[in-house]
């Protein structure tokens, strides 16, 4: 059948109705179903369908569609109702909806505006649908035609096309914009035309560009969609050519410039490569395009991330790139006859120079920004230009755009200038002409090396950094253009100067690290070699970072053939740093020690050799450097495969049994026919090249304390290392491997052996000595170990530990020591039973306190009495075999003193695990909380304790201070931040304000008066509201036992320490008697209280807590306890230490000094002063060591020091040096004189002072500060510098009326008028 009969339908549907309605709706109706309009489609398509069949259906189509469109016919209905609607409201006045609605219209046509099609609209939009698709089948079918004719004759011509398609095509694109008021369907058939456009403009047929003045900003609108996809890029990159027909210096296109601009600001644009091709075309169309893009991207540029900013570069390098080309090729090709670029290519060259000038404003902003980060982005935005700098047209256009000032800025005023005109000149190198000969390049080389050379030696130490980075990266790349005299110069400057460089830790690092990066390029290799050990030092730097830099060189010459890092840095300095590694930084993880450990590693444990030889150089390593061989064991974990750090720790263990096994067989024999090896446990006593091992052998023996205890401790170390990995079912085989070996029995035999050799045993004709502390780092060692025993082997050893508990708690109270039970403690944790842990502990001191009838306090040290609790003890608590038992109150409460202290990994973990497990550290607070009880009873005196009050006080508040350090450590765990002061605390501080202060000086001042502490509950100072059960909320911790009577008062220590600690061991202590005053034992009470709230409230402070104003007012307040007096007692002497250290605290954290007042208020006339001002000093030198303001607290210092200035009883005409002067003032006077006069700084703040005061007052009512100010000019009139510096304060404060005789006589060497002036 012919192409004729099957289109019959189609021509019958839009020919023969009589209305142009009619055959709207038969046209719609056969295209309806998708097969018929598929059919119609392909018909259009075929080749079959001729000029004649298109005449005839488009000749109707156009018709149809004139009356349709022309009618308007496609737009919907409430279109129209809602606009005329706004219209008559408007005319109503109604001026707020119309302004509503019509800012809908105002939207972008991008938008779907609310428009519901009605069912004419809806029939004469499908009608322009299903027409444009026909149009564009019937372009396609003239394509395919073409095709063939095109591939032969290789020429492209417009296609011709008829008419009537031509106006078809015409009406559709003249209806786009209308569409978007016509709801979703609208832009359903505006795709629809766009499509027919499209594919009449990539058809190339002729009059294309009459079709595409609505099509562009309609592509652009879409693309700039949040829906957009890359496909939606590549189409409009398709109609690139299309966008220079457009003139943009017409006002009528700023919509389109605006939508151009927007391009920049897209992430689909920037991020795809389509999508930065057309921003580049778009710097090709005009040259006020070109200034108005860059503006657009200057603004992107400060907020662009890291992957975004090199796209940016990429986006000139290719505008730069085709401007260039396209220049290029129109003087190549002469005169261009395409008529539609002959537009856009008419001044390509005007479009080049503006393109380059917008480039040269980046490069000269590169160099002279401020901000570092914007130069360095900058700088990645110029990169791709610098990369093809071998290319001469590039490397010409570096030349123009840099040379006018580039080597200006190299020297310019501005260090930063300097900076970012380095870091250019390393990529421009060498910034020549390349049409020029090789003077020119001479030239050029001159005068970078002195630039180069200028940079170096820059009193700017970023400067030094940013000359030393461009040198190495001049010098790696193009080592042979400079001379061999200007490379050793530079080279000379950096490895002697530079790496010796004490003001700056940043130069000596880039320098290490510059000529690490020399040594990838081979040719430098000979230069560096000799000078490579003067580098040495480095590794002993105390800045990290330049010791990291060194490793990191030395494990570069550890991979560069021909190199010997030992002979950069021998291998006992590498030893000595990996050992500092761990004693002077605070992880032994460090990035530095993780280096070093990587570089040693071949050494003392290689891969490849055998186990014997392995071992026998770990125990080497041990033996002789046992603190660099834990730091190495430390780290290895974590670099080496889990299976070689298993078999390590298999060598360990069997190393340990063999050392015991030895032991027990024979300490004084000779075992030289013992061995060792991972299969069957023994030693080959050779390494594998035969030599003679027989002393490596020897060491391998029980009585070699020191060298099994690092065995074990690091054999710890790797468990711990590779304890998550081991969880990994992957790793279930090394984790059998290491059970096998670490078994229930083995730690069992070996901690009993070393426990015997800790007591002593039949081992004193060895060549060792048995140290008691390392038998119990062995067991404590081991004990940790027992984490990782099978949990079906672990029976024996849980029983081993409960009897080593009740033997333990059988000793003597004096015996005790927290420290050697806590490694047994530990295990239990290890096994997850924290909570019967922590219930034992608490049933245990809940229990040492109680009141029964006078005693409120279960003493420790009576005999009697402990027989009542041993029916509490081990034996009878024991109910199952799982059940921890209970230990003595007063060892519990050392144990949890000793976990809260303690910084071991024993210590830690205990702690850990009971902070994390509410449950667990409820149960502890609730049961400490019960001494406050006690506390209380002391204060008021209503229940005296018994004949035992030492002990009792002692460990009463020794529960009080567990109970404080564990409420902190609580509220530590927790993650909010800020920390806020709770409840408690400020409870805590109100009662000892406004009730515990007042009341024991209303005591003091009526010693027969009842005692007034009988109505105060300490305890209630941990509840909130209505006290129902022990509170687990933070009371204060008591830092230091309570305060005992003084043998001696007036002795003072011969040596004194400095921390605040030692002072406060240092100072006396209170023995309260039976027969003391009942006021004497309060006091003692409340200055214990006191010295513990100080310590709280200070590391409170310390740790980032708020609240401090509240601290600060009540703390005010309890000064007034220093004016207190009790017989034996000496407040002052007590609470100095504490206070000074909080006041210092105060000083750094809340940047207040008030409490000063207090402190320099106080009289130590009857005290030892040299220990006193050793305790003030400390505390000064506290306050004034800051950072940051260091002047401004020196000013606020100096102004309490100088109104607490006084004059002694002599006469003032009787001092006549400032030594008297300091001496006759206040002890805290006194001491702030002294620091204040021995720093320049507050020479200067103390002169400002008395200077301002003296201008301000009567020189005859200030003249304490006339006589200090004078004593002050004659006692440095021998030193010019600070003599100026006085003088300069007196003439910047005093003035005429002020200057008495004393001052002007002090001041030599100035006239009277100049002073007068």
């Amino acid at each position: 059948m012919s192409v004729t009969n099957h289109l019959t339908s189609l021509f019958e549907a839009i020919e023969q109705q009589s209305e142009h309605s009619k055959s709207v709706a038969s046209l719609v109706a056969l295209f309806s179903s998708s097969k018929d309009r598929n059919r119609f489609l392909e018909l259009i398509k075929s080749s079959s369908f001729h000029k004649n069949h298109a005449r005839r259906l488009f000749g109707a189509l156009l018709q149809i569609l004139s009356d349709v469109v022309g009618k308007e016919e496609f737009i919907p209905a409430n279109a129209f109702h809602d606009y005329h609607e706004d219209e008559r409201r408007n005319s109503q006045g109604t001026k707020d909806s119309h302004n509503v609605d019509r800012s809908d219209r105002l939207s972008s046509v991008a938008s779907i505006p609310p428009v519901t099609p009605d069912e004419e609209s809806s029939r004469a939009m499908q009608f322009m649908k299903y027409s444009a698709m026909m149009v564009q089948s019937y372009l396609a079918n003239i394509v395919s035609k073409s095709a063939s004719k095109e591939a032969k004759s290789r020429v492209r011509k417009p296609h011709d096309v008829m008419d009537e398609v031509k106006e078809i095509t015409e009406i559709l694109h003249n209806s786009l914009f209308e569409l978007n008021s016509c709801g979703k369907e609208g832009l359903i058939v505006q795709k629809s035309i766009i499509s027919l456009c499209e594919a009449y403009w990539n058809g190339n047929f002729v009059d294309r560009n009459d079709y595409v003045t609505s099509l562009i900003p309609l592509l652009l609108l879409r693309t700039l969609d949040g829906n957009a996809t890359k496909a939606d890029i590549k189409r409009l990159w398709d109609m690139k050519e299309a966008l220079h027909l457009i003139s943009y210096q017409d006002e009528s296109v700023a919509f389109l410039r605006s939508l151009l601009l927007r391009t920049v600001t897209s992430l689909l644009y920037v991020k795809n490569i389509e999508g930065r091709k057309v921003i580049a075309h778009l710097f090709q169309l005009d040259t006020s395009l070109v200034k108005d893009l860059h503006t657009a991207i200057k603004a992107q540029i400060p907020m662009a991330t890291k992957t975004v900013v090199p796209l940016y570069g990429d986006i000139y390098w290719r505008a730069w790139k085709e401007a260039a080309q396209a220049n290029d090729e129109s003087h190549g090709n002469g005169d261009d006859d395409n008529v539609d670029c002959d537009s856009s290519y008419s001044d390509l060259k005007s479009i080049k120079d503006s393109i380059e000038e917008v480039l040269q404003e980046l490069m000269n902003a590169a160099v002279h920004v401020v901000s570092p980060h914007m130069a360095k982005s900058l700088r990645c935005i110029l990169d791709p230009f610098h990369a093809q700098k071998k290319n001469p047209d590039v490397d010409l256009l570096l030349y123009n755009l840099y040379t006018p000032f580039l080597w200006r800025s190299l020297s310019a005023a501005n260090p930063m200038v300097r900076i970012n005109a380095s870091s250019i000149l390393a990529r421009t190198f060498p910034l020549r002409n390349p049409n020029l000969g090789s003077i020119h390049l001479k030239e050029v080389n001159d005068k970078t090396v002195e630039c180069l050379s200028s940079l170096l030696n820059d009193n700017d130490h970023k400067a030094r950094v940013a000359g030393c980075n461009a040198t190495v990266h001049i010098l790696a790349m193009t080592w042979d253009a400079l001379s061999v005299e200007d490379i050793r110069n530079l080279l000379t400057i950096i490895i002697i100067k530079h790496a010796k460089d004490a003001s700056s830790s940043a130069v000596r690092a880039q320098a290490v690290n510059g000529i690490c990066q020399l040594l990838d390029a081979p040719e430098t290799h000979g230069v560096l070699k000799p000078l490579l050990p003067f580098l040495g030092d480095l590794i002993h730097d105390r800045v990290e970072k330049v010791r990291l830099a060194t490793v990191k060189l030395l494990l570069k010459l550890k991979k560069t053939k021909g190199f010997k890092y030992y002979h950069t840095v021998p291998s006992s300095h590498l030893l000595s740093r990996l050992a500092a590694e761990g004693e002077q930084v605070k992880s032994t993880t460090g990035p530095v020690a993780s280096a070093l450990t990587e570089l040693l590693s071949n050494s003392f444990f290689p891969l490849n050799a055998v186990p014997s030889e392995q071992m026998r150089r770990t125990l080497s390593f041990l033996d002789n450097d046992p603190q660099a061989a834990r730091v190495f064991y430390s780290n290895i974990g974590y670099q080496l495969e889990i299976r070689s750090v298993s078999k390590l720790i298999v060598l360990f263990i069997k190393t340990l049994k063999l050392a015991v096994a030895k032991d027990v067989k024979d300490a004084t024999a000779n075992n030289k026919d013992d061995s060792f090896s991972t299969d069957e446990s023994s030693f080959d006593g050779t390494d594998s090249q035969g030599e003679d091992t027989e002393s490596d052998v020897d060491i391998v023996v029980g009585s070699n304390t020191k060298l099994m205890s690092e065995i074990a401790h690091n054999m710890l170390t790797l468990l711990n290392s590779i304890a998550n990995d081991l969880e990994d079912p992957e790793n279930e085989g090394c984790f059998d491997f290491i059970q096998q070996e670490i078994r229930s029995d083995s730690i069992l035999d070996i901690c009993k052996h070393f426990e015997a050799k800790s007591i002593g045993g039949n081992f004193k004709a060895l060549p060792f000595t048995s140290s008691k502390n390392d038998c119990q780092r062995i067991c404590a060692s081991l004990l940790s170990c027992s984490r990782f025993v099978k949990v079906d082997d672990r029976d024996g050893l849980r029983q081993y530990l409960f009897d080593r508990l009740e033997a333990y708690s059988k000793l003597p109270a004096t015996e005790w020591n927290g420290k050697e039970i806590i490694p047994y403690l530990s295990v239990f944790f290890l096994w997850s039973m924290n909570r019967d842990v922590a219930r034992s502990l608490s049933n245990s001191i809940s229990s040492l306190f109680y009141k029964d009838e006078d005693i409120v306090f279960l003493p420790v040290s009576e005999k009697s009495n402990r027989g009542k609790r041993k029916q509490h003890g081990i034996s009878e608590m024991k109910q199952t075999p799982d059940s921890f038992p209970n230990l003595p109150g007063g060892l519990s409460i050392e144990i949890v003193s000793t976990v809260l202290r303690g910084s071991d990994s024993s210590c830690l973990l205990i702690r850990n695990s009971l902070v994390s497990c509410e449950e667990s550290i409820t149960m502890l607070l609730n049961a400490l909380e019960k001494a406050t009880i006690a506390a209380e009873e002391i204060i008021s005196g209503s229940t005296l304790v018994n004949c035992h009050e030492k002990d009792s006080i002692e460990l009463i508040l020794s529960a009080c201070e567990a109970f404080g350090r564990l409420s902190i450590h609580k509220e530590a765990y927790k993650t909010t931040t800020p920390l806020d002061l709770n409840p408690q605390g400020r409870s805590l501080l109100s009662w000892l304000s406004k009730r515990a202060i007042p009341s024991i000086i209303s005591k003091l001042s009526s010693e027969d008066a009842s005692s007034p502490f009988k109505n105060l509950n300490l305890s209630r100072i941990s509840a909130i509201g209505t006290r129902e059960s022990a509170s687990p909320v933070p009371l204060s911790p008591l830092i230091l036992q309570p305060p005992r009577r003084r043998s001696n008062v007036s002795t003072t220590p011969s040596k004194v320490d400095t921390s605040f600690v030692s002072m406060e061991r240092q100072g006396g202590r209170y023995i309260v008697h039976n027969h003391a005053a009942d006021t004497q034992k309060a006091l003692v009470m409340v200055i214990a209280l006191l010295k513990s709230a100080f310590g709280l409230f200070g590391d409170w402070l310390m740790v980032g807590g708020q609240g401090g104003d509240d601290i600060i007012s009540n703390v005010k307040e309890w000064t007034k306890i220093f004016d207190c007096a009790v017989v034996g007692v000496d407040v002052k002497m007590e609470l100095l230490p504490s206070y000074c250290r909080f006041v210092a605290i105060i000083a750094h954290t809340c940047s207040d000094i008030s409490l000063l007042k207090e402190l320099f208020n106080l009289d130590f006339s009857q005290q030892g002063n040299n220990c006193i001002e050793e305790f003030m000093e400390a505390g000064f030198k506290y306050i004034l060591e800051t950072k940051t303001e260091r002047e401004k607290r020196f000013s606020d210092v100096v102004q309490i020091l100088v109104n607490n200035l006084r004059f002694p009883d002599e006469s003032e005409e009787e001092i006549s040096k400032l030594e008297e002067f300091v001496n006759c003032q206040k002890v805290a006077v006194k001491v702030m004189l002294k620091m204040v006069t021995a720093s320049k700084i507050g020479l200067v703040a103390l002169a400002d002072t008395l200077s301002q005061n003296l201008s301000k007052n009567n020189a005859q009512t200030s003249s304490v500060h006339d006589k200090l100010l004078v004593l002050l000019l004659d006692h440095y009139k021998d030193e010019q510098g600070v003599f100026g510096e006085l003088k300069e304060s007196v003439f910047r404060h005093i003035t005429s009326k002020c200057v008495t005789p004393q001052i002007f006589q002090s001041i030599q060497n100035v006239s009277r008028d100049e002073i007068m002036s």
